[in-house]
């Protein structure tokens, strides 16, 4: 009785063990939720994983899903706020997503890359502000990234996707400005392809949303020779809107407050982040005027500053 007791009270200790185990791993994976392209044309997202399942939205090459349960054929995704299945072979995976780039965004400390997409997870190194890092594969909580050889994950809070300068990539392209874009996308949950050359087969670069700004190096019919934050390519001319040309307004910084600096920020408001500051008297190209923020380009760099600090 002594040792078939012993053996029960093993085998729940065991028990015990193996379902504390499972409850860890549970919010780790749920962490490292993944982002997924669309690369099979108008792909069906449907309400049960079967073709025979009833299509609840269409959406084209290019589209953004986030993968919320993976499958060997069938990926449970959300889409907007759509929810369902997609077929996994038409979804880009970890090993083929494109490498995107981004810039820290963080206090003075540094942003630590951790082993494992989690704050408990062990500390590889840390990094500053302003630190360029590739994104190997999106998540909703946590990147998996690359910097400087070093591989692993970065919390997606602190990382930005736009506004950073830094160098080309795909070829050293033309030094001048054309004129000015955003990406314009058919419907918000798409995302625009940078190709490596003109061509639907070429290499793809990085992917944009709507709203993204774009210089144009030399406008075509069917591609426009871009660079998207320092990075030279080619996207769809029907997809990207022309804002303005290169015969832009020019105006010079000063400060109404007295102060020697002014803030060059990443968006149109207060509470955007600061990307860098510049001088009193620094000319600036401006893209598109506004009441309260312009859009201008300060050395190739381009990004926002409020109207009441540029005199014209």
């Amino acid at each position: 009785m002594l040792t078939k007791s012993f053996k029960s009270g093993s085998y729940k200790r065991c028990a015990m063990i193996l379902v504390l185990c499972f409850l860890c791993v549970l919010p780790l994976a749920a962490m490292a939720g993944e982002s997924a392209i669309v690369k099979g044309g108008a792909l069906n997202l449907r309400a049960e994983a079967s073709l025979d399942a009833q299509v609840i939205g269409q959406y084209p090459t290019g589209t953004w899903v986030e993968i919320l349960t993976r499958g060997d054929t069938w990926h449970y995704v959300q889409v907007g706020d759509k929810t369902g299945y997609m077929m996994a072979k038409y979804l880009s995976s970890g090993n083929d997503s494109v490498i995107a780039t981004a810039t820290v965004n963080t206090n003075s400390r540094g942003l630590n890359l951790r082993a494992q997409p989690s704050d408990s997870a062990a500390i590889i190194t840390s990094y500053p502000k302003g630190t360029k890092v590739e994104v190997l594969q999106k998540g909703t909580a946590w990147h998996r990234v690359s910097i400087d050889g070093n591989v692993g994950y970065m919390s997606a809070q602190w990382l930005s996707f736009g506004g950073s300068s830094g160098g080309s990539s795909g070829g050293s392209g033309s030094s001048s400005v054309e004129a000015y874009g955003v990406v314009n996308n058919p419907r918000d949950t798409q995302v625009l392809m940078l190709r490596e050359k003109p061509s639907q087969d070429s290499r793809v670069l990085a992917y944009y949303k709507n709203g993204t700004q774009v210089q144009i190096l030399k406008k075509g019919s069917t591609w426009h020779e871009v660079k998207v934050n320092g990075i030279h390519g080619y996207m769809m001319a029907k997809y990207v809107k022309i804002t303005s040309s290169s015969s832009s307004t020019t105006a010079t910084l000063y400060n109404p407050n007295g102060n020697s600096i002014v803030n060059f920020r990443e968006g149109p408001s207060l509470n955007a982040a600061v990307v860098t500051t510049y001088k009193v008297g620094t000319k600036v190209t401006v893209l598109d005027k506004g009441i309260d923020w312009c859009y201008v380009d300060i050395n190739g760099r381009t990004g926002y500053v409020s109207t009441h600090f540029l005199r014209f």
